[in-house]
């Protein structure tokens, strides 16, 4: 999935929950573990 559509789905689930708070946390949930595996991957 390529990040244009990933931070779009973020955006219209962002919209939908109407919970800032909850939103941002699991955006950044989700960043951490992209990043995680990514940094598995180079390895």
């Amino acid at each position: 999935m390529s990040w244009a559509k990933f931070t779009k789905m973020t955006i219209l689930f962002g919209f939908q929950v109407r919970n800032c708070n909850f939103v941002i946390c699991e955006f950044q949930t989700l960043l951490l573990m992209a990043i995680l595996s990514s940094c598995r991957t180079n390895k």
